[in-house]
């Protein structure tokens, strides 16, 4: 009956020994699954975070796009206003250039017209002088009569 005794009080001392190393080992999970959930929940804030911010970022988005359209109206309008300047521009040189082209023809034609009228006026006061000389030829002759 000791034999007995001392086998139960062996087994229960080796299950002692059992549960104690189950429970160390348990402990140990329970520490490294207290660890890894500490580690977790801080990954948990940064993601929390993180997804705060992106989420402001992108409310913000509308309005960065609205402003970048606007920003794209006003280059547009402004290249639109550069190309109808240059436009303008052109068509100013090649109406000078027309103006000048015009302006010696008519200085052309107007000293064509004052040689001319020189001519004519020459011819004229050639008229008149002969005129002038027959009419003092004629009154001689008459005062000769």
């Amino acid at each position: 009956k000791i034999s007995t005794l001392n086998d139960l009080c062996q087994r229960l001392l080796d299950g002692k020994q059992q549960d104690n190393a189950l429970r160390s080992t348990m402990q140990k999970e329970i520490d490294n699954l207290k660890d890894s959930n500490v580690e977790l929940t801080l990954r948990l804030h940064r993601s929390e975070s993180r997804s705060e911010e992106m989420t402001s970022k992108l409310a913000e988005m509308p309005k960065i796009l609205c402003q970048m359209e606007e920003e794209n109206c006003r280059k547009n309008a402004n290249n639109q206003m550069q190309a109808k300047c240059n436009e303008l521009r052109e068509e100013n040189r090649l109406r000078a250039e027309e103006d000048k082209a015009t302006i010696k023809k008519l200085e052309s034609e107007m000293t064509a017209m004052a040689v001319a009228h020189a001519r004519i006026d020459k011819r004229s006061k050639s008229k008149i002088q002969i005129l002038i000389d027959m009419k003092s030829a004629m009154e001689e002759q008459i005062r000769y009569q």
